[in-house]
């Protein structure tokens, strides 16, 4: 059986974490380590919150000495991107995927490092299998426009198969940050409440595939044909319908439209739906409570 993984926390965009990797390079290990400690220490309380949100204006005041020149060059040398407060999960997506060496207390970039940082998609093909990104977004594929949830049931059936993480709030957690990842990246799109597999995306699932768990070279492997064929072919479909869904509801009887959003509200959960006009102005005149 192969071993459990422990998968990237609060998993960022990769262009945030490449400017991070950048940054830290050449930087003490510990006393970056030492940073983030004295960040996540000041946690506040309900009655008096911290807010992160200036870090030009928090960081002096509350950060000294090295650690308040390392977290200046995290935000200042990232073009404002990277806030200390947050950084815990660009440290973690590079020990997670031993993309520095600090053996010697010195960060160093490993060569994995060098790949990510040059873009390499063999390397981000392992990095995406290894965190589920790959089997998120075989999800979508498969199933989308898909909402929310039923991604979930599939993430916390891969996390619960192949990882160490076990509560639906911390699969929950990890799922939004890797949705944000692909949306970041444009594989996939969003739409309302429904997510759907772009065609950059579709065409990086072909070029890429799902890894072989007990392969701990985590080679990236080319997708077979028929299996891309398929999904273009149900992206095909899909276009198709909805585009004559939309010459559909343009040619609706108003009133029967009205109706229908009526329906559509009550199946997502709406309460007390009602429609309270029966005019022909095509317009949607219905009342819900959420």
């Amino acid at each position: 059986m192969a071993e459990r993984r422990s998968l990237t926390a609060r998993l960022p965009s990769y262009a945030d974490a490449q400017r991070f990797l950048r940054i830290v390079e050449g930087t003490s290990y510990q006393q970056l380590k030492t940073m983030i400690g004295a960040v996540l220490n000041q946690t506040g309380t309900p009655q008096a919150p911290v807010n992160w949100s200036k870090p030009a204006e928090w960081i002096p005041e509350r950060l000294s000495g090295a650690n308040e020149a390392i977290a200046l060059r995290l935000w200042e040398e990232s073009e404002k991107t990277v806030n200390p407060r947050y950084c815990q999960g660009h440290m973690s997506i590079c020990m997670t995927h031993e993309l520095i060496d600090y053996s010697h207390d010195r960060i160093a970039i490993s060569e994995a490092g060098r790949r990510f940082l040059n873009g390499d998609e063999s390397q981000l093909a392992r990095m995406d299998d290894y965190d589920g990104i790959l089997a998120i977004l075989d999800e979508i594929a498969a199933k989308g426009p898909v909402r929310r949830k039923r991604i979930f049931d599939a993430f916390r059936l891969f996390c619960h198969s192949y990882t160490t993480w076990r509560t639906d709030g911390s699969v929950n957690d990890a799922l939004g940050f890797r949705l944000d990842n692909l949306l970041w990246r444009g594989l996939i799109d969003k739409s309302g409440l429904a997510y759907r597999i772009s065609k950059l995306g579709l065409d990086y699932l072909e070029r890429f595939g799902a890894l072989t768990i007990d392969d701990k070279r985590m080679a990236a492997v080319p997708r077979q044909n028929q299996e891309s064929s398929i999904y273009q072919l149900a992206a095909q479909y899909a276009a198709t319908a909805r585009e004559e869904l939309r010459d559909f509801l343009q040619s609706m009887n108003p009133y029967q439209f009205e109706h229908l959003i009526k329906r559509l509200l009550e199946e997502l959960g709406y309460e007390n739906v009602e429609v309270t006009s029966g005019s022909h102005d095509k317009g949607v005149d219905v009342v819900a409570d959420i």
